[in-house]
């Protein structure tokens, strides 16, 4: 019986071993939210002072070459999903800020007000959570004790090496086997420009999806917004907030919501923003498929009044760093 037992545990530690090697090992996972690693290493490739935007899907139709040319800084869009949780995501990549860096929230309407990755489901909330496992394993392994889930990890651990290993069959077999051994998503730079926004605009539907009405906003909306601000004060970066692209028919939808939301933000973190929810409602017409993705006609127009805002915002910062001494 006790060999039985050491065969079985040194099975399962060659299982173990083997597994996390494949996940250690570069290479990419078939999964458009492996683009975080990707978006992880362009914010370390580019050096700071930089511009990072941080937020859902809203941000993959920015113009960042405009924002870069017309703003003199380098433009980083780590913008991926609404349902990223936001505050995790960004203390994942805080270690890599750096004095001089601006970070420039513009977090969806729907994932802010509601808090929807409050109340993800066990297994989307797993799912999300596995990309962010690849920037911070240990973080999210102790989370899981934490909550009493550690078999979330194995989850999580098991879903990964799929991913890899359906890459590698997919490319591998058709002769393409760089592509399955780039780290990130597959064919990132085809689907990604330099700054990381998205080089196809969404599909057109209609009517738009996602439109719905929100809950009354409280304090507790912005507890993370508060948090990111301060950690990203910490390793002497600056975190801004602006408020995301909606049309007209959601706002109407919502206007005491989002007006509600803006009172609070005003009261509670005023210097941290950039606009105001007026300055970002278009015409339904501008936007694609949901309420949260602009076609290019719209994000010419959001991109253009971003860089107009934030021309102000950055002016502002460096009076106050010439009056501090720290510029």
């Amino acid at each position: 019986m006790v060999r039985f037992l050491i065969k079985g545990a040194a099975l399962a530690l060659v299982i173990v071993l083997t597994g996390t090697a494949i996940i250690a090992f570069p290479g990419a996972y078939l999964h458009e939210l492996a683009a975080v690693i990707n978006k992880r290493d362009m914010l370390v490739s580019r050096k700071p002072p930089r511009l990072i935007f941080i937020g859902g899907s809203n941000l993959l139709s920015l113009n960042g070459p405009m924002l870069e040319r017309e703003l003199e800084m380098p433009v980083v869009n780590m913008g991926l999903y609404a349902n990223i949780p936001l505050v995790d995501y960004f203390e994942d990549i805080a270690g890599y800020l750096s004095h001089g860096d601006m970070v420039v929230i513009v977090q969806e309407y729907g994932s802010l007000i509601n808090r929807s990755t409050e109340r993800l489901l066990a297994s989307e909330r797993i799912g999300v959570e596995q990309f962010l496992f690849l920037l911070s394993p240990c973080k999210y392994l102790l989370r899981s004790l934490e909550r009493g889930a550690p078999f979330d990890t194995v989850r999580i651990w098991a879903s990964l090496i799929q991913l890899k290993l359906k890459s590698l069959i997919k490319f591998g077999t058709a002769g393409k086997i760089g592509i399955a051994l780039r780290p990130g998503v597959p064919r990132y730079g085809e689907v990604f420009d330099a700054n990381g926004d998205y080089r196809y605009p969404f599909l057109v539907i209609r009517p738009l999806l996602e439109g719905a009405a929100y809950s009354r906003p409280d304090i507790s909306c912005i507890t993370h917004l508060k948090r990111m601000i301060r950690t990203g004060g910490e390793r002497g970066a600056q975190v801004y907030f602006s408020f995301p692209p909606t049309p007209e028919s959601n706002f109407r939808l919502n206007r005491k919501q989002i007006e509600g939301l803006y009172v609070i933000m005003q009261r509670e973190i005023p210097a941290a923003l950039v606009n105001a929810p007026d300055d970002h409602r278009y015409p339904d017409d501008y936007f694609a498929d949901t309420v949260n993705h602009l076609q290019p006609n719209g994000e010419q127009i959001r991109s253009r009044k971003l860089v107009e805002q934030l021309k102000k915002t950055i002016a502002a910062a460096r009076r106050s760093s010439d009056k501090s001494g720290n510029f």
